[in-house]
């Protein structure tokens, strides 16, 4: 019967660790690059596209507020049933243009990345309340059209900090 020595196995020893290292550090590099396959492809097949979309949207809104107030305040000596009807076809519009952003860019995020899509939802619904309610005030002053403005801004800002999580994680 023959005695168990290490001193034959220490040998092996460097060989195995060798071994295990280089399947460690491959299958780190495939998880890396195909983290950064996926960042370029988000990046570069539904942010960088559709940017000035973004920038549109955003600036249609603020256009589309502006005219609304002024619509609406010249229209302030009609019936108060007509005022309501016309304010209301003033939100319409701004939510048709939502309506045709949201099915442009928000719906493919939603499929790949569906809680970014669910926050880019909440922030366009955010905008409209705030559209709506803006119209809603009784008084269409400068101060309210400036305020709107800046809220729009925030949005966009919203907005485009929950595009690039995806990138940023």
């Amino acid at each position: 019967m023959s005695t168990f020595n290490w001193k034959d196995y220490f040998p092996l020893i460097s060989p195995i660790v060798v071994i295990i290292l280089f399947g460690l550090e491959r299958w780190l590099s495939y998880n890396i690059r195909k983290r950064e396959i996926e960042r370029t492809w988000y990046y570069k097949v539904l942010i960088e596209p559709s940017l000035t979309k973004i920038g549109d949207f955003f600036k249609d809104t603020q256009d589309l507020y502006k005219a609304s107030c002024e619509k609406l305040a010249l229209s302030n000596n009609m019936p108060h049933n007509e005022y309501n009807s016309l304010k209301s076809s003033e939100i319409g519009k701004f939510q048709q243009v939502k309506r045709a952003f949201e099915i442009d860019f928000v719906t493919p995020i939603n499929h790949r990345y569906p809680n970014v899509g669910l926050s880019l939802q909440n922030i366009l619904m955010d905008l409209e309340d705030k559209f709506s309610n803006g119209l809603d005030s009784e008084f269409l002053t400068q101060t309210n059209i400036e305020t709107f403005v800046d809220s729009v801004s925030n949005s966009k800002v919203a907005w485009l900090n929950t595009l690039y999580e995806p990138i940023n994680n």
